[in-house]
């Protein structure tokens, strides 16, 4: 087993909540590897001393703490949907004043006035020489 197997299954190993065959791997490495044996020493003696001093919550300061939090919170509430509320309205602004100035800009006429046929016709029917190669 190597030594970075061997920290993925520490704490299944101190709580003894691992398969027997990978206890036996890891006691194998720990009796040769000094660096290993130090870390479960220490992280052993840490899970003990968590376990074995458990501090109660003051009751009083609790709810204190608990009615202080859930004011802040509901306090907060009649403000949640402006942030939503103006982002929606920026949105439909947008697209109000989009398409009033599609609508309202001027689209150049594809038909021709008379005028302009007789320009074109006139145009047809002047010959260069030089293009005609």
């Amino acid at each position: 087993m190597k030594c970075k197997e061997l920290l993925n299954n520490l704490y299944f190993y101190i709580t003894g909540e691992i398969d027997e065959n990978i206890k036996s791997e890891i006691k194998n490495h720990i009796e040769n590897c000094a660096e290993c044996r130090e870390t479960v020493s220490a992280f052993s003696k840490t899970l003990n001393l968590i376990d074995n001093n458990k501090t109660a919550v003051p009751a009083k300061n609790w709810n204190y703490f608990n009615e202080k939090l859930f004011d802040r919170i509901y306090a907060s509430k009649p403000y949640r949907l402006l942030k939503p509320a103006v982002v929606a309205f920026s949105l439909l602004l947008f697209i109000f004043v989009f398409e009033y100035r599609q609508f309202n800009t001027v689209q150049p006429s594809t038909a021709m006035t008379s005028y302009e046929a007789e320009e074109l016709a006139y145009l047809t029917d002047f010959d260069i020489p030089e293009l005609q190669q």
